[in-house]
């Protein structure tokens, strides 16, 4: 083998009008120039069966497998490369670390808390290279080594030119002009589009005298992939503002050149993604001097901080499918499951930890990023059947799985279809407003995996939890008449074999019962007054106190008690109790979602004002609830509230019924509004920043970035190439030794 490495680079052709393509073409390309043997394996932009050189680079069209990898494979050996480079959406092509001799990651990562699964096939990678600081963070942070291989920008195409005489070339004089390159092709709004025109509506309003303003967007506004730009700006009554470039331009025969005019052209580039890997128009604006409004989070800070403008994030974190227009929230009546409890939202401190879905499924505690709480005027979206009640803000994040009626071969169901599930995923209401229907439903998730269980408490604490289980579902706590400041306890049961039990854990732990036919008495008054202030005294005014509800071991001796006293178990596997306390009632819940169980609340009134209005608590093992028709549309007018959290996942209730659903993840509308207003009225920083992005992006020159980071990494990679082609070698040598050997003999 030569010094220079044989390479296949897996992604989209180099000629593709993407970011995929453009690096692509700037690394590829110029790594031939420096004698690297370079084969593109093209899995988008050219023919089945199609070959070409481009520019020294020899572009080969895969197709078999999904995007391309088994054709990748096949290439990989055909042309004998030494090493394999990934560059596209790494987590989509879980198989290419496993099909290739010597894969290499070179693939953005633009959020947090990717699953396990995707990083377990990460791991397998012989070498990782990032695009930002970000990224390496994040990877570092997993037990992850990389290189530091930024993307870059031509500088010399990309520059300053006359931003008066590009205004003209575009027909926009004397106008301030925002600008936006943004692809549009997802369903997610990634790009924030949505957000971005929410924004600059909002600006408007609140400056009503600012009239010269033109925002040059060049995005297909009617790509049938993405986003409905086109209506989006007509609803926030931006016609008059927004100038779309023409799609076909905008996909096809835009000129590089043609594209740094049109930076020119602008006063500010706003680009304010949800989240990037890198951000390719952002470097490529601040070459030419044009300043950025982005989201503070991911790579952007990397190229956006002190040069431009960073909008505060409404929570960051996994963000995978989110479009909203504004902080998308619930209602007024719904509540969050907290360290100290249920609360509603307006009631949060600051200081607890809210309940979230982990990675792995399981309940877990975290602490809020950001606490959100607005007036909202609009339609709410209305989920609600018998076990679940959710209302939430259009663009709100859902958690849920879709099912669909699918037909599958005659050998492996008695019928011709069958219901097939697919992955979870975060959705908005509006994408399956109208697609639910006999062919196709979804289905919340209720309750967490059941917890890992692996350590113990003391005996007498697991006693005690028993017996204070024993007390809440059937005790009292009765003040002696005939002795001053003494108490005793009774615990009422009429099964023998349980008072029993009961008379069996208070000795347990030291005392000496008294048991008649139907109860259990426990003279002790000191016993007697913590349970009456740690569980209440009399039924409506039982709890479960916080050291119980904080362990699943002492939860589940407690709930073991007190279902035998005041709960029924159902051969179908589902638990209820019964109580007249509101409180019990939101402890129970709690208790048994904490050890896996899905449950809601039934409130029971009665019009005899005689009877107590009780509570039911249902418990059952089902951990999903599927729904079989469309949201109702909820006119709505107050305040809605949100938390962000690592996890982006919150588990939440409405009138009893508990339900994990999304919290709010993206750039904030309103103060991207209000950096909107800055960069406009304020001359001096813009003018500022736009000198230190001309110099910040002259370092990230494509030539500089291949000689100075890439082709030293490649050096290093080479040493690791050369031992494990002298592994290989080895356990082919054995292999062919023992294989000899065996046919001697």
């Amino acid at each position: 083998m030569s010094n220079k490495l044989r390479i296949l680079w897996h992604s989209v052709a180099p000629y593709v009008r993407s970011g995929y393509g453009k690096v692509t073409k700037n690394f590829t390309t110029r790594l031939a120039m420096h004698g690297y043997k370079i084969v593109v394996s093209a899995y988008y932009g050219l023919e089945p069966g199609g070959i070409l050189n481009y520019d020294n680079v020899l572009v080969v069209a895969s197709k078999a497998g999904p995007f391309g990898i088994h054709s990748a494979a096949k290439f990989a050996r055909q042309f004998k490369t030494d090493i394999q480079i990934l560059h596209t959406d790494w987590w989509a092509f879980s198989d290419f670390p496993k099909l290739m001799p010597f894969p290499v990651l070179y693939s953005p990562m633009d959020h947090t808390n990717y699953p396990e699964e995707i990083l377990n096939f990460t791991r397998m990678y012989k070498a990782i290279l990032s695009l930002g600081r970000f990224q390496q963070k994040e990877l570092k942070e997993r037990g992850l080594n990389s290189y530091y291989l930024p993307h870059g920008v031509d500088i010399n195409t990309f520059k300053p030119l006359n931003k008066e005489e590009c205004k003209e070339r575009f027909g926009i004089e004397d106008k301030f002009v925002f600008g936006t390159v943004a692809a549009n092709s997802d369903k997610e709004d990634r790009k924030f589009h949505a957000g971005m025109m929410k924004a600059m509506r909002y600006f408007l309003d609140q400056n009503p005298d600012v009239k010269d303003i033109v925002w040059l967007y060049h995005s297909n506004p009617r790509d049938p992939r993405g986003m409905p730009l086109s209506a989006i700006a007509h609803k926030w009554g931006l016609d008059n503002i927004i100038k779309f470039m023409d799609p076909s331009i905008s996909d096809i025969l835009l000129r590089e050149e043609d594209l740094a005019m049109l930076y020119n052209a602008m006063d500010v580039h706003l680009l304010c993604s949800k989240r990037e890997g890198f951000g390719l128009p952002i470097l490529e604006s601040m070459a030419c001097g044009v300043p950025n409004i982005c989201h503070n989070f991911s790579s952007m800070p990397e190229l956006v901080k002190g040069r431009g403008w960073l909008v505060r994030s409404l929570g960051t974190g996994l963000n995978l499918i989110t479009t909203p227009i504004n902080a998308e929230c619930y209602d007024e009546e719904t509540e969050i499951l907290t360290d100290e409890g249920w609360k509603y939202f307006k009631d949060l401190n600051g200081e607890e930890t809210v309940a979230t879905l982990s990675s792995s499924g399981r309940l877990e505690f975290q602490k809020p990023t950001e606490y959100i709480e607005k007036k909202y005027s609009g339609v709410m979206f209305h989920f609600k059947n018998k076990e679940i009640d959710l209302m939430i803000s259009p663009g709100h994040n859902l958690w849920v799985r879709k099912w669909k009626r699918r037909k599958i071969p005659p050998c492996k169901s008695t019928s011709k279809n069958a219901w097939v599930k697919e992955e979870w995923m975060f959705t908005k209401p509006e994408r399956i407003m109208g697609t639910i229907n006999s062919c196709q439903n979804f289905e919340f998730r209720k309750a967490p995996e059941d917890p890992i269980i692996d350590f113990k408490v003391d005996e007498d604490l697991f006693n005690l939890a028993k017996l204070v289980g024993w007390y809440v579902s059937e005790g009292s706590c009765i003040k002696r008449k005939d002795r001053q400041n003494t108490w005793r306890i009774s615990i009422a049961n009429e099964n023998p074999d349980y008072l029993k039990e009961i008379k069996e854990v208070v000795e347990s732990l030291g005392y000496h019962p008294i048991v008649t036919k139907n109860k259990v008495i426990i003279h002790n008054s000191k016993l007697a007054l913590r349970l009456k202030n740690e569980c209440g005294r009399v039924s409506n005014e039982k709890k479960v106190p916080l050291w119980i509800k904080r362990n699943e071991i002492l939860i589940k001796a407690f709930l073991d008690s007190y279902i035998k006293g005041d709960g029924h178990k159902y051969s179908a596997g589902m638990i209820q109790a019964e109580t007249t306390s509101k409180r019990l009632a939101d402890d129970l819940q709690e208790m048994f979602l904490k050890l896996g169980y899905s449950s809601y609340i039934y409130k029971r009134s009665f019009t005899n004002s005689k009877w107590k209005t009780t509570y039911q608590v249902r418990a059952t093992k089902k951990k999903t609830v599927r729904i079989w028709r469309d949201p109702d549309l909820v006119e709505y007018e107050g305040k809605i509230y949100c938390v962000s959290v690592p996890n982006k996942i919150l588990l939440v209730r409405r009138k009893g019924k508990a339900v994990f659903c999304g919290n709010t993840a993206m750039p904030d509308v309103y103060d991207l509004a209000d950096k909107i207003k800055d960069a406009y009225f304020n001359d001096k920083k813009r003018e500022r920043y736009s000198k230190k992005c001309r110099i910040f992006a002259r370092q990230f020159n494509w030539d500089d970035i291949v000689i100075d980071k890439f082709i030293p990494i490649l050096e290093n990679i080479t040493e690791d190439v050369l031992l494990s082609r002298s592994s290989s070698i080895i356990m082919e040598d054995l292999s062919k030794h023992l294989q000899s050997r065996d046919e001697d003999k």
